[in-house]
């Protein structure tokens, strides 16, 4: 009985999924209102999507579908403020962001990236960085102005965010570090700092022997964002992160 509720639930999602497609293609403006939800939706469909998941290639394109650059219109859309779970984030600091695009890649980074394991997403990550603009991303989180989160709940968020934006750019594959990217990752290590401190001295010292604090973070971080973090130390990537900064 909960198998056949589970697939019966499948289908329904698979309906919407094909609805809001048809949307997306024809007006996608229309969607602007309720992008912050959309993305939550999408994001627990992407939580509890498994491998009976008859879709996928649905799922993506929803997921993708608003960043596209073929939907910006040349007039200004009307500001949207993060969603209530990601509001303490970013809020943003002039009056429109302009694009339908815009505020969609705003969304997408604070109400679908800041959500908490989003396996299917993890696991399909190369698809879906192939129809990710780093750049477009990377402004939409710094014209957001995201200040330090002050409540667990935003705490986890802007951990997540921070994770999915690491594995989004890894993904991509890409032979340069763009500057836009090296600061807005700048700006998300620097506002998360104390907590990821915090996070690694606890560690540290509930190690024992020698256990390294990378080890004990991953038992207290969840092992996602702890791995998308402790990545930073390859030596590709802190050494053009040096070079930008340094020249």
């Amino acid at each position: 009985m909960a198998s056949l509720d589970a697939s019966k639930l499948q289908s329904h999602a698979e309906l919407l999924l094909e609805a809001i497609g048809g949307i997306l293609e024809r007006r996608p403006q229309s969607l602007e209102p309720v992008l912050p939800r959309y993305y939550k939706v999408l994001g627990r469909c992407c939580q509890n999507a498994g491998p009976t998941w008859k879709s996928p290639d649905l799922l993506r394109s929803a997921v993708v579908a608003p960043l596209a650059r073929d939907h910006a219109t040349s007039t200004p859309s009307p500001v949207l403020l993060p969603s209530s779970g990601a509001a303490c984030l970013g809020t943003t600091t002039d009056g429109s962001l302009g694009t339908f695009a815009q505020t969609a890649y705003r969304e997408f980074a604070f109400s679908f990236l800041s959500q908490s394991n989003l396996t299917w997403f993890q696991d399909n990550i190369g698809s879906f960085a192939n129809s990710v603009d780093m750049d477009l991303l990377s402004n939409a989180i710094t014209v957001s102005s995201p200040e330090e989160p002050k409540t667990p709940e935003s705490q986890s968020a802007f951990l997540w965010l921070l994770a999915h934006f690491i594995a989004l750019h890894k993904a991509k594959k890409l032979q340069t570090l763009h500057s836009r990217y090296l600061r807005t990752l700048y700006l998300l290590l620097c506002i998360s700092s104390n907590q990821i401190r915090e996070y690694f001295v606890s560690g540290s010292r509930g190690s024992s022997g020698d256990r390294e604090a990378d080890d004990i973070a991953q038992e207290i971080l969840p092992p996602y964002v702890s791995d998308s973090l402790i990545s930073l130390n390859e030596k590709d990537e802190i050494s053009g992160l040096l070079e930008r900064f340094t020249t």
